[in-house]
């Protein structure tokens, strides 16, 4: 009986040891299309499993169709830390006295405004570079020890009418109308 009880215990810590804490980080911002020169926000939100005490994140995009407007605003509930490659998508949490990290759904990490600049298919796509050890999801106590998914965003930047095709529109309709009211 011991035997068993001692081998039962064992199996449950080591997959104690095992486990690994949960972080599902997604880009929210435009859906569907926006129009060329049009400036919009875009959040990162993180749903966190166990206690982070800081994070760090890489954000890819096309620099040809987006401009990074602004440096990224980071969470009320983080400490901004300009992380090692100087794109200021990092945070630190200071816990108050017994504080133990931070957890939950729906995390706000951080802001972003972007200008789109032309026309395409837009991926703004999360990461973390193996080896950067500014980036990633501290926990309180295990260190850098989570399964971090990222959901990234797609959206397609379309053409603006141009000014003289408005102008035509307005023309055509204010024809049409005026036909309607003569008859």
């Amino acid at each position: 009986m011991w035997t068993w009880t001692l081998s039962l215990c064992c199996v449950v810590l080591l997959a104690a040891a095992a486990s690994h804490a949960a972080v599902d980080v997604r880009v929210l911002g435009p859906v569907g299309q926006v129009g060329t020169n049009t400036q919009f926000a875009v959040n990162i939100v993180a749903d966190i499993s166990d206690p982070v005490l800081g994070w760090g994140l890489d954000l890819d995009f096309d620099p040809a169709l987006l401009r990074l407007v602004d440096p990224p605003m980071v969470g009320p509930d983080w400490t901004p830390f300009g992380g090692g490659d100087g794109d200021g998508l990092a945070g630190v949490f200071l816990p108050a006295a017994g504080g133990q990290g931070l957890s939950g759904n729906d995390v706000f990490l951080a802001g972003l405004f972007f200008e789109s600049l032309v026309p395409g298919m837009v991926t703004l796509a999360l990461g973390i570079t193996p080896g950067d050890l500014n980036e990633g999801f501290a926990l309180d106590p295990s260190g850098f020890d989570a399964n971090v998914t990222f959901q990234d965003l797609r959206f397609t930047v379309v053409p603006e009418p141009s000014s003289g095709a408005l102008v035509a529109l307005g023309l055509l309709a204010l024809v049409r109308r005026r036909g309607t009211l003569t008859r």
